[in-house]
């Protein structure tokens, strides 16, 4: 019998929309051989193994969007981390909904992308390690 492998459903979420859009597009220009479809516009990424990356604004995260099911959410921010005490709620919310049917353990169902981290040096654009070394 053939097992069939769900694609991951993840979420993408920065402090406000103007970050959400700009932290959005770095991810992609960062993980750019790892994307199939780029939609960017529509705040739509699809990874090559499936995985759908949907960028979310703090508004919506609470409201009307419980109705799609995601399996992890990507909280972008500075190195601050703000995100988690001024979105708590929305956090929350989203996750106790959006995301109440997650295949994801626990531990993993909330990544944080780091906008203070520094940008990947090696020409796959993977592996810079810190200050810009590569690893």
């Amino acid at each position: 019998m053939k097992e069939t492998i769900k694609r991951l459903e993840i979420a993408f979420m920065g402090y406000d929309t103007q970050q959400t859009k700009a932290a959005f597009q770095r991810f992609a220009r960062d993980n750019q051989e790892e994307i199939r479809t780029d939609l960017l516009k529509m705040g739509l990424l699809t990874l090559k193994d499936g995985t759908r990356i949907t960028a979310i604004t703090p508004g919506t995260a609470g409201s009307g969007i419980c109705a799609y099911k995601y399996d992890q959410l990507i909280l972008a921010d500075d190195s601050r981390k703000r995100i988690y005490s001024a979105r708590w709620r929305e956090i929350s919310l989203f996750l106790q909904t959006a995301m109440d049917r997650s295949c994801v353990p626990e531990e993993y169902k909330i990544l944080f992308y780091d906008l203070d981290a520094p940008e990947p040096q090696s020409e796959t654009r993977k592996g810079a390690g810190k200050h810009g070394k590569e690893l």
